[in-house]
């Protein structure tokens, strides 16, 4: 019941309690804390997809571009973090030529010691195979509409033959022909001209 505070209760001045020293990190230890962040992050990345799958088809593809988008910024951010931290450590990559070259390098060291490429898993320009298949259909189809067409262009059919003699006929008689779209009221809309 001393009003005097005991020794281990003092803190030297400008410390406080919710600010523990920082011991400094090896290399080993940072980059086992970066592969549990990259861990983290590709599984938050599935948290948010599965997330984004509820939902109507229309409000399930907006969601899925605003994970993407942003899981590609929190892996350009935990990548450029990681990057800075080893080259706090003193990880120069061999050569300090060029910045660009350090850079990359240190990008590979990431990659290479974690095992696993973030950046790999976001970037979503690789098609599947189903989108492939899709796309391929859809190119055979305009093509063959094309053909279609290009055939239609040259063939003169019957009923134009037909048609030009009609018109020959009302020509004559100071009449035309008039085009009425096929609707299920055409009938009624002949008889109206």
């Amino acid at each position: 019941m001393e009003d005097t505070p005991k020794a281990e209760d003092q803190l030297p001045e400008g410390a406080s309690e919710s600010a523990p020293q920082k011991i400094p990190e090896t290399l080993e230890e940072m980059l086992s804390r970066h592969r549990k962040e990259i861990f983290q992050l590709q599984d938050k990345e599935i948290g948010m997809k599965k997330v984004a799958a509820k939902g109507s088809k229309a409000e399930q593809k907006a969601k899925k571009k605003q994970v993407d988008e942003e899981v590609s910024k929190l892996s350009a951010k935990l990548k450029e973090r990681h990057a800075g931290e080893l080259a706090s450590l003193g990880y120069s990559g061999g050569s300090n030529n060029d910045n660009g070259k350090e850079r990359g390098s240190l990008d590979t060291l990431v990659k290479a010691i974690a095992g696993v490429s973030v950046s790999s898993q976001t970037d979503h320009s690789k098609s599947s195979k189903s989108v492939k298949r899709r796309e391929k259909r859809a190119q055979q189809e305009a093509a063959r509409e094309q053909r279609i067409q290009e055939e239609q262009s040259n063939i003169i059919s019957d009923r134009v033959i037909e048609n030009e003699k009609l018109e020959r006929k009302l020509e004559h008689l100071g009449l035309t022909v008039n085009e009425i779209k096929p609707d299920g009221h055409c009938l009624y809309r002949a008889v109206e001209n």
